[in-house]
């Protein structure tokens, strides 16, 4: 009885008890759970072994270094074979900008649990495969990634800084290099296996250069954007079918979801104001002229001199007297020389400055570990012009067409902004080309959002009324089409002439000017591979598709979609082999392009027959 009053009085301090373990089991015991031995299943087995919390954080950290030091980009092999970099290095960043980017990021270089996986995939392959890199050959993957230092050699000092700058120790940075390199020669290695023959080529010539001509008719769908007849409910239909994409007006897609958008603030030396600061001294522009004459400022005679010299009986026949160069006076280059001297003081004071401030940035960023660094008071210290990016409107949520429009560098800004997961509050500096660089720091990312109907009723009216018009145009040209198959081209063109006009109302063109626009025009001869046909001012490849699917007299409908967005009708009436004359002269062109095509088909066998034997965990499939 004692037992039961006890518990009777004590009863709130027990439930309350029993609900606080079992919000322990419920939440937080998982989440121990995962940082145990248990956390190395939910990722999967790759090769029948189980990958590890550990290895899993480390594939993410080595794609991070792929993105953020720009291993993917594809100009980086040809700038590597301009300083004579080895061809296995060569090789290596050519793999990772083609083939490894493709398979592992499949669109945009985007750090995804996804993307940690396949190349993890590919990274147990090579280790299976025993595929090793020396030290030569990881110290020249090192020596591709930062210019040589003064001697020509690797640097090891900006290595240094490089690794302070991003927080790596020396031991992170080797292995993820490494690791990344095994995967890229084991590429490499898969691609060697690979030949292309001259049949192959001639195949791949023999298709890719047949020849067509075509007579076509171009129906405007701005002709039929005439009434604005849309009701309420097809507007609010039309906005629901596209409500979940992001519109991309280059690529002609329509869409309602508000953009992934950035918040971001840069820095960036006050070039005109350093420029009129600099000081050029009389003393430095005869060093420079001196230092650089031979090189920029002789003058090249090309006249023969006004009176031979006789020749001497006793000179040697073949004994040469090297002429005396002769200079343009240092009055008449002074000024150019004071301008290169003036500028490029004022970048090396611009880059004092910028490094002076990412040098400080690096030394507060301990005390910065929640929230963005003072990339503001760093710019004041420093003498650096400090913005937070906004529009006219002063809105500071920008997309990534507004920051390449409004921001300096805009492109190599918005790549940093948007195509690198591991940048927020990460002040980084941007190269610019004959500009002083400047620091970017990103505030905020917010992902797409969700907009509402009465927010974009005006765009979706403009896009329900081009899509509706583009639809029109294809039903009146497929009515032009029958007419034209019974009548002939130009009869339909007299015809449907006279219908445009009565569409009109003759308020737009009479229609004599119309049966201009619905002429029959006639293209010169075009090959399979050709985007443009010519006699049309646009890219146009569904047009060059269909023409080589029809015989010769074959009409038929062709619609291309935004943002070329017209319709045509096309008759194909001329089609010719490849001429086999042309061959010998493009083998080599199409044998390397037989190659290519070869070994794209195997490594996508290949790599898709690695993924299927896998096993991903939950956290890769959902």
């Amino acid at each position: 009885m004692a037992l039961m009053r006890w518990f009777r009085r004590h009863q709130r301090h027990l439930l309350a008890a029993v609900a606080v373990l079992l919000m322990i089991a419920w939440g937080i015991l998982p989440a121990f759970m995962r940082m145990g031995p248990e956390a190395d299943g939910l990722h999967g087995r790759i090769r029948g072994e189980l990958v590890t919390h550990g290895e899993f954080e480390d594939a993410q950290m080595a794609l991070n270094l792929l993105v953020d030091f720009q291993m993917m980009d594809p100009q980086l092999p040809a700038a590597l074979r301009a300083r004579g970099a080895p061809l296995s290095t060569q090789s290596i960043f050519a793999v990772l900008a083609d083939e490894f980017r493709q398979f592992v990021f499949d669109d945009e270089p985007l750090v995804t649990a996804q993307a940690a996986w396949r190349y993890l995939v590919l990274l147990r392959e090579a280790e299976a495969a025993g595929i090793e890199v020396s030290p030569a050959e990881q110290r020249d993957v090192l020596t591709g990634l930062l210019p040589p230092g003064p001697d020509g050699q690797f640097d090891q000092e900006a290595y240094q800084q490089l690794l302070l700058a991003f927080r790596f120790t020396d031991a992170q940075f080797t292995r993820w290099t490494r690791q990344i390199a095994r995967v890229a020669k084991l590429i490499s290695l898969k691609n060697s296996s690979v030949i292309a023959t001259r049949p192959g080529a001639w195949m791949t010539y023999r298709f890719a250069q047949e020849q067509a001509r075509i007579e076509f008719v171009e129906v405007e769908p701005a002709w039929f954007e005439l009434v604005d007849d849309a009701t309420e409910e097809e507007l609010r239909e039309f906005f629901e079918q596209h409500r979940d994409t992001v519109a991309d007006p280059e690529a002609g897609v329509i869409g309602y979801m508000a953009p992934r958008r950035v918040r971001l603030e840069y820095a960036e030396p006050p070039f005109d104001a350093i420029l009129e600061e600099v000081v050029v001294t009389e003393e430095e522009i005869l060093q420079y002229y001196e230092e650089n004459k031979d090189e920029l400022y002789v003058i090249e005679d090309d006249e023969e001199p006004a009176e031979e010299e006789a020749e001497d009986p006793d000179a040697e026949a073949d004994e040469e007297v090297e002429p005396t160069p002769r200079y343009r006076p240092l009055e008449e280059v002074r000024d150019s020389i004071h301008e290169t001297l003036t500028r490029r003081k004022a970048m090396e004071e611009s880059e004092r400055r910028v490094e002076a401030a990412l040098q400080d940035l690096r030394r507060a960023a301990d005390r910065y570990a929640i929230g963005p660094q003072p990339l503001d008071q760093m710019a004041r210290r420093h003498g650096l012009d400090y913005r937070v990016a906004a529009t006219e409107d002063e809105e500071k949520l920008l997309s990534r067409q507004q920051v390449e429009e409004l921001v300096p560098a805009g492109q190599q800004v918005a790549s940093f902004a948007f195509d690198r997961e591991q940048n927020l509050h990460f002040p980084q500096r941007i190269d610019r080309t004959e500009q002083p660089p400047l620091i970017c720091q990103v505030l905020e990312k917010r992902e797409p959002e969700e907009q509402q109907f009465e927010d974009v009723r005006e765009q979706v009216r403009a896009d329900y009324a081009r899509s509706k018009a583009l639809e029109r145009a294809e039903a009146f040209a497929g009515n032009f089409l029958e007419y034209a198959e019974q009548e002939g081209l130009e009869a339909a063109v007299a015809e449907f002439s006279g219908r445009l006009a009565r569409l009109l109302e003759g308020g737009e063109a009479s229609e004599g000017e119309l049966a201009e626009w619905l002429g029959v025009r006639e293209s010169e001869t075009f090959s399979r591979t050709q985007q443009r046909v010519p006699g049309l001012d646009r890219s146009v490849p569904n047009v060059v598709q269909r023409a080589f699917d029809l015989d010769e007299g074959g009409m038929a409908v062709v619609r291309e979609e935004p943002p070329v967005a017209r319709v045509y009708v096309i008759r194909t009436i001329e089609r010719q082999p490849a001429p086999p004359e042309r061959f010998a002269q493009m083998e080599q062109m199409f044998r390397f392009g037989e190659l290519y095509r070869q070994r794209r088909l195997l490594l996508d066998e290949w790599m898709d027959g690695l993924l299927a034997q896998a096993e991903p965990g939950d956290e890769i499939t959902n």
